[in-house]
């Protein structure tokens, strides 16, 4: 068993324990995970993060976690050294772990989360206590992949920074630069390019995600980072022969490989929701609260019509799952939560995706054909995602266009997922993916009215959100970069039955270089 104490026993690689440690491949390891979640930083003079241990708590904790998946260690706050992360370091046999082996490059799946920061093409996380070897994990010191790691999430700000982080379309940082020595041997790095928003639920919905039929890795992590919050701009980089070869990678694999690919060339593609322009604040007036409740759809039919006839049906509890060589569909009769997706966008990879004006009229058939948009009553565009492909001489071509559409709701709408579908399209004008969870309202909470004109209370609000934020995370400097009024009604994965109306407000807290999103929601 791994010993979760304090203590932690490394021993320096001998000749006999390099024999014993080439005896277990990862084919008989299984798919072994390596954690590490740093939320006190203060003895690194940065500001505290709690949720990132309830992060990783969670992913360990999950239902979905999958029978292969085996803990080899997780450590926390001061049992994370910044040893673990040196090429020295990163691989040792130890007494204290799954499968006999520490550090960084000793589990098939590395998984971090801490502070972060990329600068002038160095990035480094926070390991949090300089009694473990100093308190800065930087790419110039590492070597993953060379031993048994081949997957690593940073649950980090900014380890996957394209650009300036916030717009990766701008000149900046590159991801492929910045990983060009530090990542040899692995497949894949998921990451981030923005300063992430603090919330614990990221490996939770990783887990459901991976196992919705048809989802690649790349798609399963951007979904869960979205459902989060639509600020993050989730990345993933990946390596090949090519850079064709690795977005070939990125565009199909589903699921942790445990062989190391080529590591000649690397491709990324970041995913980021912009809000829609003409999207305007609710009107003077919105009920206080909704009471919602899941409609249904046609599944079976809206199944047969994107994946064809020929669709294979299964059924266990409230799950009923549609697939065919066109790809899978899963629909949720509890949540009322339907979900397609197309696997034959890969074989049009070297196609180009419609412009954004020909793809949201693409978009807008999908929503009449299936009768979506009728079941929804009005729907409006409130966002649009478009996934970027890049490499060494940046960026290269959109891969997908998505665009969010959400249901009216008594004069607002949701400001996550649920009350809204999702169309994505890709290559050729294929409708890769659809995502919709429809709802409607029990009329018997409309009659509450609330005035939404808070211009003169809006600086009393701000000041006690940014005490809320403080009061998680003291230490840091606060400001609110963002905020939106509408209810707050869940996402694909948690519905909220009761869906009060609120200003959601994102607050930036930094303190030097590293820096954090947190997302307050205030009833009104």
């Amino acid at each position: 068993m791994m010993k979760q104490s304090g203590i932690r026993t490394k021993i320096a690689l001998s000749g006999i324990a390099l024999t014993v440690a080439g005896s277990y491949s990862q084919a008989l390891l299984g798919m072994t995970v390596g954690a590490y979640a740093v939320a006190n930083h203060s003895s690194c003079g940065a500001g505290n993060i709690p949720g990132t241990i309830a992060e990783l708590n969670k992913f360990f904790a999950s239902p979905d976690l999958p029978a292969d998946f085996q803990k080899n260690f997780y450590w926390t706050d001061q049992q994370v050294k910044q040893t673990d992360w040196t090429k020295d370091g990163d691989y040792q046999s130890s007494t204290s772990t799954g499968t006999g082996f520490d550090g960084s490059d000793a589990s098939l799946l590395t998984y971090i989360a801490s502070h972060g920061v990329t600068s002038g093409g160095v990035y480094k996380a926070l390991s949090g206590s300089r009694n473990n070897g100093g308190c800065y994990i930087p790419t110039s010191s590492l070597e993953l992949g060379n031993n048994v790691s081949r997957y690593t999430i940073l649950s980090t700000c900014q380890g996957l920074k394209i650009g300036t982080g916030d717009n990766p379309a701008a000149s900046g940082e590159n991801p492929t630069r910045t990983w060009k020595n530090a990542a040899k041997g692995l497949n894949c790095i998921l990451g981030y390019s923005n300063n992430m928003a603090d919330a614990d639920q990221y490996g939770e919905y990783l887990l459901k995600n991976i196992k919705e039929p048809g989802n690649t890795l790349a798609k399963a992590f951007m979904d869960a980072s979205e459902a989060v919050s639509e600020n993050n701009i989730p990345a993933v980089l990946c390596f090949g022969s090519t850079e064709q070869d690795a977005a070939s990678y990125i565009a199909g694999n589903s699921s942790f490989d445990t062989q190391s690919r080529p590591n000649d060339a690397s491709s990324w593609v970041y995913r980021m929701v912009k809000q829609n322009a003409g999207e305007k604040s609710p009107s003077s007036s919105i009920p206080a609260a909704l009471k919602l409740r899941p409609v249904a759809v046609r599944a079976n039919k809206i199944a047969e019509l994107f994946l064809g006839k020929a669709v294979n049906v299964s059924s266990a509890d409230k799950l009923t799952t549609y697939s065919s060589d066109s790809g899978a569909a899963t629909y949720n009769k509890t949540t009322g939560v339907l979900s397609i997706t197309n696997n034959l966008v890969a074989d049009a990879l070297d196609q180009d995706v419609p412009s954004s004006a020909e793809a949201e009229e693409i978009a807008r058939h999908a929503l009449k054909v299936s009768g979506l948009g009728k079941i929804a009553g009005k729907l409006s565009l409130s966002a649009t995602a478009e996934d970027v492909l890049g490499g060494l001489q940046g960026i290269k071509k959109v891969t997908a266009r998505k665009f969010i559409f959400k249901q009216d709701l008594a004069g607002s709408f949701g400001l996550s997922q649920q009350g809204s579908v999702e169309v994505t399209i890709g290559a050729a004008g294929t409708v890769t993916s659809i995502k919709s969870a429809l709802v409607s309202i029990d009329s018997s909470f409309r009659s509450a009215r609330r005035p939404t004109e808070f211009a003169a209370r809006m600086d009393d609000i701000e000041s006690a959100v940014i005490e809320q934020v403080a009061a998680k995370a003291p230490g840091f400097n606060y400001r609110v970069i963002k905020q939106r009024i509408g209810y707050d009604a869940g996402n694909f994965h948690k519905a909220n039955q009761i869906a009060p109306a609120v200003i959601e407000m994102t607050v930036e807290a930094s303190q030097g270089e590293f820096a954090r999103n947190f997302i307050e929601k205030v009833t009104l």
